[in-house]
């Protein structure tokens, strides 16, 4: 079988030349910079959320944008339908997977190369590691003058064995040399990246943090009971929630032993209620994990509840929400809830410290196992009590709680919006365009001339400002 490339009519948003200012002679300015985009797949998330930004936002008068991505597991929530909402139309590659399957994986490999050579693009920006090892090296095959990755998270710990990871992370450094940058989400985890597993220098890297349209989860207007009413939970009862895949590397094991201890603790808090808990999310894990619930006897007291795409009125109606994953990037179900206002327990892993505001060097611990952090609480060990422990302060401790609320809520509708995102990306963008001699507006902050006529980046590519090469339709 072909390995087919389903390209929509408007597969290329924002491929239509830039109008010219009033009065401007319509070949005096250049055309956008050509952009193409490579995900793994659209799966619900915040690397699939991330790039849909990108491509919805950036100013398409200076970049077009093409989309391209794998398809979504069986099991997992597609975000292709709010994608199209958005206006895009990805270019969908069958068999862009996840796992690595060889035959399939030249398949993709050739089918890049294709669409590099019809985009022709300046930048190639990757998101997700199938994606970035692929799209990296078929653009430096096809010499795309500027090439980037942003690591969402990183496979280099908790997804497979140890030498398989050790090979990874080999793997990973060929690739950060033939990238320009390499974009991660916090500072924390451009320590684990360049200093731990020496994918590459500092200097190589920048700090992009996760920008998404958090708004509506801070005024969710007539949201709140529907979750409770469908469960058939009363208001006085704690709801303690999970939001995420139901993968290993997520561990929602953990969960259901949160839910197990908790009932199997004596009452440490006499005011407080038994706690129902909520698993919001689907994945691999998902049947063995209810047949789990039932052999602990916790049918009554966990509920699944699926895929949910009104996610506004899940937060809601929860009262905290947990991470529990053994390796993260920048969680965005943590964002979501803290923009709902929702108090959080986390893992610490990846970028969650930087998240909550853990300073450097870190708090310590409190006798329990795990310690406050000024925007939510923070577990450093895997074992349920600790979580159960930590869980009851945060349900009885309410001013406390609610001050860290009102702190987490404040800073992650002002620092993580949509709009700083395509904003930083931008001049990340520009500056890597100014540097290869590629800028071809004189920019506020950039200002680097335009290319000299006739000149090019790469072997069969337009640089902005020819006209070579038509819209993708």
């Amino acid at each position: 079988m072909r390995n087919e490339v389903h390209s929509p009519p408007s597969a290329c948003r924002g491929h239509e030349r830039a109008i010219p200012a009033r009065g401007t002679p319509a070949d005096a300015r250049p055309e956008p910079v050509r952009v193409l985009r490579l995900i793994t797949r659209l799966n619900v998330g915040g690397p699939a959320q991330h790039a849909m930004i990108l491509c919805r936002d950036l100013d398409s008068s200076r970049f077009a944008t093409t989309l391209v991505s794998g398809a979504p597991h069986a099991w997992e929530a597609d975000l292709t339908p709010e994608v199209r909402a958005a206006g895009l139309s990805p270019i969908v590659l069958p068999t862009l997977r996840r796992h690595v399957r060889c035959f399939d994986d030249l398949r993709t490999f050739v089918a890049i190369i294709r669409l590099l050579r019809q985009v022709r693009p300046a930048i190639v920006h990757t998101h997700m590691a199938k994606a970035g090892t692929l799209g990296r090296l078929a653009a430096w095959l096809c010499r795309v003058p500027i090439r980037l990755h942003t690591f969402h998270g990183h496979v280099f710990h908790s997804y497979f064995s140890g030498w398989k990871s050790r090979l990874v992370a080999l793997i990973e450094r060929l690739l950060g040399a033939l990238s320009d940058c390499l974009i991660v989400l916090s500072a924390r985890q451009q320590e684990e990246i360049c200093d731990r597993f020496h994918v590459a220098a500092r200097s190589h890297t920048r700090i992009v943090p996760l920008g998404l349209d958090l708004a509506r989860f801070a005024a969710p207007s007539g949201q709140a009971g529907r979750l409770r009413a469908e469960l058939g939970i009363d208001r006085g009862t704690p709801l303690i929630g999970f939001v995420g895949r139901l993968v290993a590397v997520k561990d929602p094991d953990l969960f259901l032993e949160i839910a197990a201890a908790w009932r199997d603790a004596p009452a440490t808090a006499p005011s407080l209620p038994p706690p129902c808990f909520a698993i919001i999310g689907g994945g691999e894990l998902g049947p063995a994990l209810e047949r789990r619930c039932r052999a602990l006897g916790l049918a009554g007291r966990v509920r699944f509840c699926g895929w949910r795409r009104d996610l506004e009125a899940i937060y809601a109606d929860l009262d905290a929400v947990v991470l529990t994953s053994r390796n993260e990037g920048l969680p965005v179900a943590l964002l979501e809830a803290m923009a709902a206002g929702v108090p959080v327990l986390a893992a610490d892993v990846g970028g969650v410290a930087d998240l909550l505001e853990l300073p450097a060097g870190g708090a310590a611990e409190s006798a329990a196992g795990w310690c406050e952090a000024p925007s939510g609480l923070l577990a450093r060990s895997r074992d349920p009590q600790v979580w159960r422990a930590a869980l009851v302060t945060l349900l009885t401790q309410r001013q406390a709680t609610r001050r860290r609320c009102e702190r987490a809520q404040r800073r992650v509708l002002e620092q993580f919006s949509a709009k700083r995102l395509v904003a930083e990306i931008e001049t990340l963008y520009l500056e890597l365009l100014e540097q290869k001699g590629l800028l071809p507006w004189a920019a506020p902050g950039v200002g680097a001339p335009a290319a000299a006529p006739g000149s090019r980046g790469h072997e069969g590519a337009a640089l902005p400002g020819e006209r070579r090469l038509p819209p993708v339709r």
